[in-house]
C-alpha cells in the first residue's frame, strides 16, 4: 500500500506516468570554438569543390558568425570568411539562375 507522501509526489510528478518525463540530471552544453570553426571552414571548402554548394552555406555561416563575433567583422579572417560565403552564395545564384532557363 503506498503512502500518502508517495502519492503526491507522484501526482506532482505527473500522476506517476513513465512515458517521456525523463531529464538528464545535467545539461550538456553545446559548444562551438575554433576547432568546429576549423572544421566548418574545411568542410565547406570540400562541398564547393565537389560542386555540392547547398550544404556548404550552412557551416560558412557559423564559421562566419563566430569569427566575426570573436575578432570583429573588420579583421582579414573575418572578411576571407565573408568572401568565401558571398563566392557560395553567388554560385548558387549562378546555378539557380542556369537551370531556371
Amino acid at each position: 500500500m503506498p503512502s500518502r507522501h508517495s502519492e503526491q509526489i507522484r501526482a506532482k510528478s505527473g500522476g506517476g506516468k513513465s512515458e517521456g518525463c525523463w531529464r538528464p540530471v545535467w545539461t550538456v552544453k553545446k559548444s562551438y570554438g575554433r576547432l568546429q570553426t576549423d572544421q566548418d571552414a574545411r568542410f565547406s571548402s570540400v562541398y564547393v569543390e565537389s560542386g555540392h554548394l547547398a550544404e556548404t552555406r550552412e557551416p560558412q555561416e557559423r564559421a562566419l558568425e563566430f569569427v566575426s563575433a570573436g575578432l570583429g567583422p573588420d579583421r582579414p579572417v573575418a572578411i576571407r570568411h565573408s568572401l568565401f560565403l558571398t563566392r557560395t552564395v553567388w554560385e548558387m545564384y549562378e546555378i539557380d539562375k542556369a537551370t531556371q532557363r
